[in-house]
């Protein structure tokens, strides 16, 4: 009888524990979800504010004929570059509004999942993993989508001519740069290509890789790690 009442005792517990462990295991699903579906949101009420936007709306304009684009003159900050088979999809699409909703929805939401993924290399603890989530996606909710009434330029990345994937073909060429220490392997190629056509796109990028590249050696250099030391050297000669 008392053998009989351990082993309820001990099924009980079993079952008690197992909801809990599978509710931690779904928990950065939900919580992905949460993210990815406020980003849609905040990303079609910011492509619906920026419609006007002459920096979006000139872009696609360009691929309306040969002509046009031949004599196009690009701004000599960002060209845009890596952007353009975007910006020709609008084209197509005759400028109309659903076109500019539907990309400024789907790199807002390529560009998060992208980051969460990164980041889940990083921290793969589900609690935490989880909270990281949520909280991101409340910061995002709240960062307006312009700074002051009559801005030119939105605050967030809800804009198809606004940073958004450029931020994560950064961070893939870096760590593309700090995987492979090796100037003749492909990935060293591969990260300089990426960088170069970022920078090709928008000019901020060079100054983030030179002027980050640059600090990085002369502090590394200073505390004497010179392994960081080597990582920073080959990002400035990447850059």
């Amino acid at each position: 009888m008392e053998n009989n009442n351990l082993l309820k005792t001990k099924v009980l517990k079993n079952k008690k524990k197992m909801p809990e462990g599978f509710l931690v295991r779904i928990l950065p699903v939900f919580a992905f979800i949460i993210l990815l579906s406020t980003t849609i949101y905040w990303s079609i009420l910011g492509a619906k504010v920026q419609q006007g936007n002459s920096d979006q709306l000139i872009g696609p304009y360009l691929f309306s004929s040969n002509s046009v684009f031949k004599n196009a003159s690009f701004p000599g900050d960002h060209s845009f570059l890596i952007k353009w088979p975007l910006l020709k999809i609008i084209e197509l699409y005759n400028y109309s509004p659903v076109s500019f909703y539907v990309i400024t929805a789907a790199l807002s939401a390529i560009t998060i999942s992208l980051l969460v993924y990164i980041l889940y290399k990083i921290e793969k603890r589900p609690v935490v993993i989880s909270v990281i989530m949520l909280a991101l996606a409340s910061i995002l909710l709240m960062v307006p989508i312009q700074p002051v009434p009559g801005a030119l330029l939105p605050v967030n990345m809800a804009m198809v001519t606004q940073r958004n994937i450029e931020y994560i073909i950064f961070i893939v060429s870096l760590m593309l740069i700090i995987k492979n220490r090796k100037i003749i392997s492909w990935q060293y190629w591969l990260s300089t290509l990426l960088l170069a056509s970022l920078i090709a796109s928008d000019k901020l990028f060079l100054g983030l890789s030179v002027g980050g590249a640059i600090m990085g050696l002369i502090f590394y250099s200073f505390v004497r790690k010179w392994r960081l030391v080597s990582d920073f050297a080959y990002w400035f000669g990447s850059a």
